[in-house]
């Protein structure tokens, strides 16, 4: 399946081109541990403007490995780039959309790409804590023609692709163990409101249940649906009291839901919503202006870490370079580093990034465009940082 809507969606810097970037009962889930930070802060409103994004120095974060993850084989591109460290095998685990020459995984013509001549699905590659290949891999869904929104937890992979059965868009649904790839769940959740997009699913992990969310246009905000560890529906709901775009991430800390996301139009800007255990709305705060896509997010104990793109100009054309922000836990900036510097002119930006907190190294993933390329130039880096004991 090919969409033009996809295509229209892509950042490349040349004018053809352009990327949109755009509870329930307690559930059995699967344990964890985060040290909670203090009572959070009292937000008040953003002001009008803030500085344009200056990298402070990066003394917080020290570059330790830079790793290309595609080309790889069969897999000739990469997009939608997830890493998770997965402690059933002590490995990270890159995911991402591929396309390839010969199909894989037992994924049948559905799956092909007539446009392109070629195959599109969903595949991993396992590494090292060192970013070393494992030399395993394969294929994890044939549902990946077109959006993908993936999140790890523990043992388990969720991933939520964008697909259209019958006329009606939705998302397929699926859980795995990131283990052995055993698929334990699957299948297709309709989306009929046609103001609630499928496009760019976030999936989190959000008061004990699995939230996937998408832009919703009638109100400028997202529509999340909740569903438990083992994707069974819970519940839905709009949170448009700040409005905002898709690309976001999500976490939640001593009963306290921080929500990232970036507001619509132009200048676009990084911010942070909170929300209490009953999505009552407590404030929103501008974190970094000129910017979007934060959809990297881990918390440390200390530090809020995030990873989002820096928007070269704030209207059209335009490019995305990758970057790297600390905060504490009020919120207020502590380090920001430029992962990559392109220019307008270089027709190349770097999109879609993730992140993985693991033994004080922080590991960021992301996609990115070969000059003036369209989406099958598209490729996974991953950057490692070790984090300052005394930045």
């Amino acid at each position: 399946m090919n969409s033009l809507k996809f295509r229209h969606k892509f950042v490349v810097v040349v004018l053809s081109l352009m990327l949109l970037a755009g509870c329930g009962a307690p559930v059995d889930t699967p344990t964890l541990t985060p040290t909670f930070p203090p009572p959070p802060p009292t937000f008040t409103p953003p002001p009008t403007s803030a500085p344009p994004i200056v990298s402070t120095g990066g003394s917080l974060f020290k570059l330790i490995k830079e790793v290309e993850v595609t080309p790889s084989g069969n897999y000739l591109n990469a997009d939608f780039v997830r890493i998770g460290y997965v402690p059933g095998r002590d490995r990270f685990i890159v995911t991402f959309n591929t396309m390839l020459n010969q199909s894989e995984g037992g994924c049948s013509s559905d799956s092909f790409d007539t446009a392109h001549g070629l195959y599109r699905e969903y595949a991993y590659k396992e590494y090292t804590a060192d970013m070393i290949e494992t030399g395993k891999s394969g294929i994890v869904s044939c549902h990946a023609t077109i959006d993908t929104g993936g999140f790890f937890l523990g043992d388990d992979f969720y991933l939520a692709s964008m697909e259209l059965h019958n006329n009606i868009g939705g998302w397929y649904l699926a859980k795995f163990n990131a283990v052995t790839w055993a698929n334990s769940v699957g299948y297709f959740y309709p989306i009929s409101d046609p103001q609630k997009q499928a496009a760019d699913p976030t999936v989190a992990f959000v008061n004990g249940q699995i939230d996937i969310s998408g832009v919703y246009e009638g109100s400028g905000g997202t529509h999340h649906n909740f569903f438990t560890a083992d994707l069974q529906f819970v519940g839905k709901r709009l949170l448009s009291d700040t409005e905002h775009s898709g690309f976001s991430s999500m976490i939640t800390l001593g009963g306290i839901t921080y929500f990232l996301s970036s507001r619509a139009g132009f200048p676009r800007s990084v911010i942070v919503m909170q929300y209490n255990p009953s999505w009552t709305y407590l404030g929103v705060k501008t974190l970094r202006e000129h910017a979007a896509t934060p959809q990297g997010l881990a918390f440390d104990g200390t530090r809020f870490y995030v990873a989002y793109t820096e928007r070269t100009t704030d209207g059209f054309p335009f490019s995305e370079n990758v970057h790297l922000a600390a905060f504490d836990t009020s919120w207020n900036l502590v380090d920001d580093i430029a992962l990559t510097n392109y220019m307008l002119q270089d027709q190349t930006s770097s999109i879609h990034p993730w992140l993985a907190l693991r033994d004080n190294r922080l590991y960021v993933s992301y996609s990115q465009n070969a000059p003036a390329g369209g989406i099958e130039t598209l490729q996974a880096y991953v950057k490692v940082y070790e984090l300052s004991l005394n930045p």
